[in-house]
C-alpha cells in the first residue's frame, strides 16, 4: 500500500466496515488501525452511514471523529439542514436507547 504522496485531507471509512465492526474482530481490528494511521498524519476521520448507537459509540470510543448516517438523521436537502443546524441537534450521548 503507498500512502506516502498522496493529498489526504479527512479519510472516510466506507459504511462496508461500519456494518460489521460488532460482529466482526478483523473489521474492529481493521477500524482501529485506520483511526491510528490517520491520527499518526494529524488528520481527522468520519464514518459514514452509521446506522445505530451500539454503531456511534463504538466508533467514537475507537477514536473516530465524525459521523453521519440515519442514527443522526434521515437525508435532508440542504435548506433543511441549515435549519437544523441552526436550531441545534442532540448530542450523541442524548440519544442513548431506554
Amino acid at each position: 500500500m503507498q500512502i506516502v504522496g498522496l493529498d489526504f485531507d479527512i479519510p472516510k471509512i466506507d459504511h462496508s466496515l461500519i456494518d460489521t465492526i460488532l460482529t466482526d474482530q478483523t473489521a474492529a481490528r481493521t477500524l482501529r488501525g485506520i483511526v491510528a494511521l490517520a491520527a499518526a498524519l494529524r488528520l481527522h476521520t468520519v464514518a459514514e452511514e452509521v446506522k445505530t448507537w451500539e454503531e456511534a459509540f463504538f466508533l467514537r470510543a475507537a477514536g473516530v471523529d465524525c459521523g453521519q448516517g440515519w442514527f443522526w438523521s434521515k437525508a435532508v436537502s440542504g435548506p433543511q439542514a441549515a435549519r437544523i443546524l441552526e436550531e441545534g441537534y442532540q448530542l450523541m450521548s442524548d440519544r442513548r436507547p431506554g
